[in-house]
């Protein structure tokens, strides 16, 4: 009966392999006993093979839950790019809708300018026909001029070429500058014309002069011989004297009307020059005043046309619309035609059902009488049928008794694993500690390692002030170095500075500074005797837009920052515009660390990372208030591992600078044995600054930063030379060894 049960129980436990039959043993060969270890035997091993079971189960299960929460991670993530996205999408919308709306107040303006130029042209086509008008009469007056002045010439002028043309503005324009061009011409020949009657007039007026003159001169003469005469007699000198006044008066007289007449039309000619000349600048004046009016008017005219064109041009789509609406509405009627008749089609169909449902209700009220007879049958049947559920009940409260043992059992049982289960779990723990253990034991081991290899160096980490570890550094040939510095952005940062900031966020800029402008402060004075180029690379990590995947730089180029007092000038520009999120992981800012070192050909540099919480551990895991958040921690974690295992095959140190009030668990602090170096250290900050003084405290707070230094440079150069001891062909010299 046991080896049957424990068949049958094996094979519900592997169902997939074939039923065996019971162990046996060389000391138990038959009887009670070997059936007794046989069973013992069979019990173990179905024990081991559910626990093998369960524990595949178990890891398959928090794999896929791992997955999952990954994946929700990703989605979030997702979803909060899509929300930004989104945002951005619908403010892009509200800008189109104001630059749309901006258009349209545009074109109502042009639409109205358009209506205002209009009726400025209506407006000036009455100027324009005056303003013709007067250049022709213009025109007609200086033909008048030219006649007066020569009249052959003026026989061969046109008349007035100026015709209003009340359709056509811009022709009427060209009419008006060409015949003021005319008009411009004729007065040009006239003032000619008008010049060379002028000298004529002046060579005639200085030859009536100069008779004039002679006469003058005659009549002095006359005088004398008068006087002489007088002298000799008075009669005959009177009379001579009469007779001479009266010739000389008439002649005197003729004189003087000629000299009056050639004076009064010298004064006409030049009155009618200088109207003349008053008109032909009013002319030009006007002329230029006409060419401005016509090229706005042309701007205008091809403002017009454009806005015609466009309105042509929806003219023509609108017809299109109409004919694509006309075909719908085609389309529409003929479906409507095609609907009334499948309307028509459907009625009858009804009417077909409808005869088809009454004759179907006739014959259901005969089936419901045959129905009527079997009910009554079966309510007989109903009546034994309660009587053998009375019987069943009876069974069945037996039954409920038998499975209220088999749940008691089944509680048990759940006791049982339930217990089983905290074992595990203590056997896990315990198997951690010595892991643990194992680790501080090969962490020993390899300090004592060190300590042989290169002269006690684990001694020297016990230094006692800042300038035994400069001396020390100077010993193992750090010469040089440079510094990369990594700012955590998490939004831990808001609630971790309660006890040693006041309460606010770490990352207040004030008149005081926070404790990330402390530290990088210190230790960019510390090391800034042994930075060359001064050239510091500053990123941040964990805020809503790098979370725990990558990081950003200080600068949108890529630059790095100059000196540590330009690096602390723009942690300030930028911290108060920041967004923390996170979670904490000190991945990404080691893997851009590594590709910084990488860049510069593997020179040696520091990375020092300052945060306000420490990467998730399965420490804290095992505390997580959910098994998914123990399994994103772990992630991180594993994460960050594997970030400091890949950075010890670079020369880089890495300090982590803890600040704030967080607790810290030193189990990441620890070496790992994959790692090719210790390169990674850690300091309390906020322990270190509230136990010192103001000047002591920086200096131990540098100290505590640099203590591990010069034995990590002495690995990364041992690990040099062993690369190249390695790489190089045999008989090639070694480098130095420091």
């Amino acid at each position: 009966m046991l080896s049957s049960g424990f068949e049958r129980i094996s094979a519900k436990a592997s169902p997939s392999s074939a039923p065996a039959s019971l162990p046996t043993s060389q000391k138990y060969s038959s009887g009670l006993p070997a059936l007794a270890y046989g069973v013992l035997k069979r019990a173990n091993d179905i024990v081991d093979d559910l626990l093998a079971q369960i524990d595949a189960a178990n890891r398959d299960r928090d794999r896929a839950r791992e997955q999952m929460e990954h994946r929700n991670y990703q989605i979030a993530i997702e979803v909060s790019e899509l929300e930004a996205s989104l945002a951005s999408r619908s403010t892009e919308c509200e800008s189109l809708s104001k630059f749309l709306s901006q258009r349209e107040a545009e074109i109502s303006e042009l639409r109205d300018k358009i209506l205002s130029l209009e009726g400025k042209l209506d407006a000036q086509r009455p100027v324009l026909a005056e303003q013709i008008g007067c250049a022709s009469k213009l025109y007609d007056e200086i033909r008048e001029v030219v006649k007066l002045v020569d009249a052959d010439a003026a026989s061969t002028l046109s008349d007035s070429v100026f015709v209003w043309k009340e359709t056509d503005v811009e022709e009427s324009l060209k009419v008006s500058l060409e015949g003021t061009k005319l008009a411009y011409e004729l007065a040009a020949m006239a003032l000619e014309k008008v010049g060379a009657c002028i000298d004529d007039k002046e060579s005639k007026l200085r030859g009536l002069e100069d008779r004039v003159d002679e006469l003058i001169k005659e009549k002095e003469h006359i005088g004398v011989l008068l006087r002489s005469a007088l002298q000799a007699t008075t009669s005959e000198v009177l009379k001579v004297a009469e007779d001479g006044l009266r010739e000389a008066g008439i002649e005197i007289g003729l004189d003087e009307r000629k000299e009056h007449r050639p004076g009064s039309v010298k004064d006409e000619v030049y009155t009618l020059a200088g109207a003349l000349e008053n008109t032909m600048k009013e002319s030009q004046v006007k002329i230029v005043e006409l060419e401005h009016l016509v090229q706005a008017l042309r701007a205008e005219s091809g403002l017009l046309r454009t806005r015609l064109e466009g309105q042509e041009k929806e003219i023509v789509q609108l017809r299109k619309q109409i004919k694509h609406l006309e075909e719908k509405e085609r389309v529409a009627n003929e479906s409507v035609e095609g609907l009334m008749m499948d309307v028509t089609a459907a009625e009858e169909e009804i009417k077909r059902w409808k005869m088809a449902a009454e004759e179907e209700a006739e014959a259901g009220r005969s089936v419901e009488q045959e129905f009527q007879i079997q009910i009554s049958s079966l309510r007989k049947e109903l009546d034994e049928a309660k009587q053998a559920m009375v019987e069943l009940e009876n069974k069945l409260k037996f039954k409920e008794e038998t499975a209220a043992a088999a749940m008691a059992a089944r509680d048990a049982a759940e006791k049982s694993l339930k217990l089983a289960d905290t074992r595990s779990s203590r056997l896990r723990e315990r198997l951690e500690e010595l892991n643990r253990q194992l680790e501080e034991s090969d962490s020993r081991t390899d300090s004592a390692v060190a300590a042989a290899g290169h002269g006690s160096a684990g001694a020297d980490q016990n230094y006692g002030t800042l300038d035994q570890v400069k001396e020390k550094l100077q010993q193992v040939g750090l010469e040089s170095s440079n510094l990369i510095i990594g700012v955590d952005f998490t939004k831990s940062n808001e609630w971790t500075g309660k006890r040693c900031f006041d309460g606010r966020s770490l990352h207040h800029v004030g008149d005081a500074p926070n404790p990330y402008e402390q530290a990088i402060g210190i230790i960019g004075r510390t090391l800034s005797a042994y930075d060359e180029d001064n050239r510091i690379p500053c990123f941040g990590f964990g805020d809503s837009t790098t979370h725990d995947r990558s990081v950003f730089n200080f600068y949108r180029d890529g630059r790095a920052c100059n000196g540590v007092s330009e690096a602390l000038q723009r942690y300030r520009e930028i911290a108060p515009h920041v967004r923390l999120s996170g979670p904490t992981s000190l991945a990404p800012i080691i893997e851009a660390a590594t590709r910084t070192v990488e860049a510069s050909r593997h020179q040696y540099h520091i990375l020092l990372i300052i945060a306000d919480g420490q990467v998730p551990t399965r420490t804290g895991a095992h505390s997580a208030s959910y098994p998914t958040e123990a399994r994103s921690m772990n992630y991180l974690e594993e994460r960050t591992l594997q970030a400091l295992i890949h950075a010890s095959h670079f020369p880089l140190s890495i300090v982590l600078v803890g600040v704030g009030d967080a607790p810290w668990d030193d189990r990441i602090h620890r070496h790992d044995n994959r790692r090719l170096f210790d390169n990674f250290q850690f300091v309390d900050f906020t322990e270190i600054m509230s136990r010192e003084t103001s000047q002591a405290e920086e200096d131990q707070f540098a100290l505590e930063v640099l203590r591990k230094i010069p034995a990590q440079y002495s690995a990364i150069i041992d690990k040099w030379i062993r690369e190249q001891a390695a790489s190089a062909p045999p008989g090639t010299p070694l480098p130095p060894p420091c």
